[in-house]
């Protein structure tokens, strides 16, 4: 399913997020944990956004998280009932990802996004960075997360080629 750190190249380790109380989930001491997926749609999209009206929920949620050298990536991959459930989450969320560009959470946050480019977008560029890429392979979604900018990214084509396997 999600490729072995080895996989990915050089840099790439797992990681274990234990949770986090305040974003509702708890870790399970591994890499790899389920997800709720209702969770993971209201994180999908940044909190301050406007929400797209509807945003399909996933049947299952299942996260890997890794880093690269010593920077947090987070892959999730959701599996929906069927390939144009899943291609709905995918556009009601770029739709609503998109319409926060330049949207700011006030002075210590900055801006929600400041922009979108294709499947990729960033995240809180002034003040957490994070890229995100969102892909879609038949009834299943891949949200990859990787703390940094976009121009910091280490989503690679090779790496990001590997990832997408998963989905």
């Amino acid at each position: 399913m999600f490729p072995r750190p080895r996989d990915l190249g050089a840099g790439w380790s797992y990681r274990v997020d234990m949770g986090d109380a305040e974003a509702g989930y708890e870790g399970s001491g591994t890499p790899r944990l389920a997800r709720d997926p209702v969770e993971v749609a209201t994180l999908a999209v940044p909190l301050g956004c406007p929400r797209p009206e509807e945003l399909p929920l996933a049947r299952k949620a299942t996260e890997v998280d890794y880093a690269y050298r010593e920077r947090p990536v987070v892959a999730v991959r959701l599996v929906f009932a069927d390939g144009r459930t899943a291609q709905t989450f995918v556009d009601a969320r770029h739709a609503a990802v998109a319409g926060c560009v330049g949207l700011s959470g006030g002075p210590a946050v900055g801006p929600y996004v400041s922009r979108v480019e294709g499947a990729m977008n960033d995240r809180t560029p002034e003040s957490e960075p994070w890229t995100e890429i969102v892909v879609r392979r038949g009834a299943a979604v891949l949200l990859v997360a990787a703390s940094g900018p976009i121009e910091h990214t280490p989503l690679d084509p090779a790496t990001w080629r590997r990832l997408v396997g998963a989905a």
